[in-house]
């Protein structure tokens, strides 16, 4: 019952000149994704960088269990988990609210009450339970363009969350002005 991750998406905003980057690292099915993703996030993630997530809680638990169970990556791992933001925090405790939010505080309620343009309606693959079956789906697709299609479809899903996160934090700063 161990969560594996086994893909993940960065959008990194590079001060002063706020210059947006992107990286992502999705697995290659059916060996453990955990020690070339670790030294992958290792690499990309800078150890003093201040990270934005949508529920810390969560993504902290993952870098923990990774620290815990790939010792020499420890000091690394932790020092990051420790750097992390909750995102999420000002729309479940409600200092943030619109109706189009419907009651919910998920980053899917939350991004398109806040900025229309953006949604996860028109991507194939719309959130991480349905990416994780869909990841396991890999191993046993015997066609190159149907796999290229759904490690495609994995990406962008993933991509549209951090870039979700950016888009939030940037409306966040419109409304404190």
């Amino acid at each position: 019952y161990q969560q594996i991750p086994f893909q993940y998406s960065i959008h990194l905003l590079n001060s002063p000149f706020d210059i947006l980057s992107h990286y992502e690292f999705l697995a290659i099915e059916g060996k453990d994704p955990r020690e070339t993703l670790i030294k992958e996030l290792i690499k990309t993630i800078p150890d003093h960088a201040c990270i934005v997530v949508y529920n810390k809680r969560f993504e902290e638990s993952i870098l923990l269990d990774l620290a815990e169970q790939f010792p020499k990556y420890s000091d690394e791992l932790k020092k990051r988990a420790k750097h992390m933001i909750d995102l999420m925090i000002p729309f479940k405790n409600r200092d943030i609210y619109t109706a189009d939010m419907k009651g919910s505080y998920s980053i899917k309620a939350t991004l398109p009450a806040l900025v229309p343009e953006l949604s996860y309606d028109d991507l194939t693959i719309n959130n991480g339970g349905i990416a994780t079956l869909k990841y396991q789906e890999l191993a046993t697709i015997n066609s190159a363009d149907e796999k290229q299609q759904l490690k495609e479809a994995l990406l962008e899903d993933c991509k549209q969350d951090t870039y979700a996160m950016v888009k939030l934090v940037e409306a966040l700063q419109k409304l404190l002005k």
